[in-house]
């Protein structure tokens, strides 16, 4: 019995360290995290930030599972979240090339369907549309300044965009 009782100790302490690390990593900004998701509408100038990358095991060295898809405007506040699923694994066994389906619902009652392809097992792209036939793209794993970029390459976006405050530099 006395093993039981140290071993839910252990479970809260472990539990509360981790919390505490997470929260100093937070205030000092010294920890290095992976980039969060970032994502545009076609037609919007606002940026979506979250995690909308699905879920990897380190073990099997894949995406695996259905994950969670989080995106939320950092000017309106709109969220948008739903599933990411494992679409096609490559014949190799590679994170390099998986691809998947998101299902997603905003606040504003849009619908988001896309489709994404991993480029590593730390990045990857998607895209797809909402239920007006407005495009959406994101990125997992990129930091910003690249993943605008990249987003509005893949969209066709020519217009200029307001500036926003970026989080890095890119080189």
């Amino acid at each position: 019995m006395g093993y039981g009782n140290g071993a839910a100790q252990f479970r809260r302490r472990s539990a509360s360290a981790i919390a505490s690390l997470a929260l100093i990593c937070s205030i000092l900004g010294g920890c290095a995290s992976v980039p969060p998701s970032i994502g545009l509408f076609e037609n919007g100038n606002e940026v979506f930030y979250g995690n909308a990358a699905p879920v990897y095991d380190s073990e099997a060295r894949l995406f695996v599972n259905a994950g969670r898809f989080y995106l939320r405007g950092s000017e309106t506040g709109l969220e948008c979240s739903g599933r990411t699923a494992i679409a096609n694994v490559p014949a190799g066994k590679t994170c390099t090339g998986q691809k998947g389906k998101v299902t997603a619902r905003c606040d504003d009652g849009r619908l988001l369907e896309a489709t994404w392809l991993a480029s590593s097992c730390n990045s990857g792209f998607g895209e797809g549309w909402d239920n007006n036939g407005t495009a959406f793209a994101y990125t997992f794993g990129i930091p910003e300044s690249r993943a605008i970029d990249k987003i509005e390459h893949e969209l066709g976006l020519h217009k200029q965009r307001p500036a926003w405050p970026r989080t890095d530099h890119a080189k």
